[in-house]
């Protein structure tokens, strides 16, 4: 183990890690041109227009609600000297997550969604299929996969309790899934951060208190990451790098800024600045899909888990029972398989995608397959007819979209939004197979591209929808959105930090 001890007058200049520079630049940012407030208070202005013009009961709460909150928040980050801090944050999705949900959990009310799911629990547990035989009304129709009866199991085994409720399993699997996802992601991309090395490895926080960095060997940012967790949980951190090329262990290795002469040790403050979880919790419209009951949460969580497996060496297994699962749950996971195995094929080899492929497809077939051959003809009749609309019932997804617009106001209209829609998926498809994503960045913008076009080209859609490319293209970006949570970047990001 080299070991360094150099006073704080004899350490050379080194620039900081771009992680510490983003987030004290982050810090003396002027106010005037701080977004954060304009954030949250445009966020509790549209939480007020939808209190105002929706019809859904669930929805005029939430705004009420979350008014409220996105209000508080505004003036909590006028306050702070932190631009996003953390105290804003937590206003925001008090008001606008946890008092909805109670107050809606107290009223009985959800989106409809939330009752099609427990009803399909019931109906699996009593016949075995999770789809009604003879269905006459737009609410008997159950459009989601087999795997998505499996959230309203709790209510059928458990009866009608606060903790049976479908939307509590809905944002488990969410917030479940975005946790290891962000775990799972937390490490480099092949080729990755190589250039942080050169940048000035194991510098210690410019507002420690002092320090003196160890390297052993040394890898890379794995002690940039250290010293940053350290910082974001406050105290005495300790960063020390193991097993790797000696390329920290040189006789240029600076001690720590403003070092006091402690061996190993980096003195931080605790950040202010929120977790970027916390942010994307925040946001409107995973805000009022995980207080109303969004469906589609658990479906983009285990998305974002896949992808986030797949840029993960030796994770090709993983991300294809994830990718599995999701598309087990509902037709829109679909589109992320074929762009992931790309990835997978490209990064980590042909035999790496292929074993995701098999592991995907072996997932999704036992979380299907068997319920639909209890009763083949509805299995068809939910899930492939009643979202095409030829199932003999009027689809509840009418948000005035081009496609649906297309199919409810021009004579054909159906007939073009389809062929558009066909036609988006081949260009996508040749886009894919041109110009393969490198990254899982790159690959996540195209399936949020693909859905975000999939969705405003469907004769029968809803702006809730779109909250599948919000996620996708903000998840993966977190660590640059939020640079003071003081992360190191991942594996999502290539040498430039920029998509490939």
């Amino acid at each position: 183990m080299a070991l360094q001890f150099q006073s704080a007058s004899s350490a050379p200049a080194v620039p900081a890690p771009r992680a510490l520079r983003q987030r004290d630049d982050l810090r003396r940012t002027p106010r005037g041109v701080r977004w954060d407030g304009l954030y949250w208070a445009g966020s509790a202005v549209f939480a007020l227009v939808l209190a105002a013009v929706t019809t859904l009961p669930a929805h005029r709460v939430w705004g009420v609600c979350a008014a409220v909150g996105y209000a508080g928040a505004a003036v909590l980050a006028g306050r702070s000297p932190y631009a996003w801090g953390r105290a804003s944050a937590l206003a925001a999705v008090a008001g606008s997550v946890l008092l909805p949900l109670a107050v809606l959990m107290v009223l009985g009310t959800a989106q409809p969604e939330v009752g099609v799911v427990e009803h399909s629990g019931n109906l699996l547990l009593a016949t075995g299929s999770p789809y009604a035989p003879h269905p006459s009304l737009v609410d008997d129709f159950n459009p989601y996969l087999p795997g998505m009866a499996l959230l309203g199991l709790p209510h059928a085994l458990l009866g009608d309790t606060p903790l049976t409720d479908a939307r509590l399993w809905f944002a488990a699997v969410f917030l479940g899934a975005l946790a290891v996802a962000a775990r799972s992601g937390g490490g480099w991309v092949r080729g990755g951060s190589a250039g942080l090395a050169k940048a000035g490895l194991l510098s210690a926080a410019r507002r420690g208190r002092g320090g003196v960095a160890v390297a052993r060997g040394g890898w890379e940012v794995l002690a940039e990451s250290a010293l940053l967790s350290a910082a974001r949980r406050g105290g005495w951190g300790v960063a020390v790098a193991r097993s790797g090329p000696a390329v920290l262990a040189e006789p240029s290795l600076p001690a720590a800024h403003r070092s006091r002469g402690a061996l190993a040790v980096a003195r931080t403050r605790p950040t202010a600045p929120a977790n970027p979880a916390l942010l994307l919790a925040g946001c409107p419209a995973v805000a009022l899909a995980l207080a109303v009951g969004g469906v589609d949460l658990p479906v983009i969580g285990l998305m974002c888990l896949g992808l986030a497996l797949a840029g993960r060496r030796g994770g090709a297994v993983g991300a294809g029972a994830a990718m599995g699962a999701a598309a087990a749950l509902k037709w829109t996971a679909w589109p992320l398989l074929p762009v992931t195995l790309v990835l997978l094929a490209v990064t980590a080899g042909r035999r790496a995608a292929v074993r995701a492929a098999v592991t995907a497809l072996a997932v999704a077939a036992a979380g299907v397959v068997p319920f639909a051959l209890v009763d083949p003809h509805a299995f068809v009749e939910h899930v492939v007819l009643f979202p095409l609309g030829a199932a003999g019932a009027g689809s509840p997804a009418t948000s005035p979209l081009p496609g649906h617009l297309l199919a409810t106001h021009v004579p054909g209209g159906r007939a073009i939004a389809v062929a558009a829609l066909a036609a988006t998926a081949v260009g996508m498809a040749v886009w894919l197979l041109a110009r393969p994503p490198r990254t899982v960045v790159a690959a996540a913008d195209r399936v949020a591209l693909g859905l975000a076009l999939a969705m405003c080209l469907m004769p029968a859609t809803r702006f809730g929808y779109l909250v599948y490319p919000l996620v996708l293209a903000v998840w993966v970006r977190r660590d640059r959105l939020a640079p003071a949570a003081g992360r190191a970047p991942s594996r999502t990001e290539g040498d430039t930090g920029h998509a490939a």
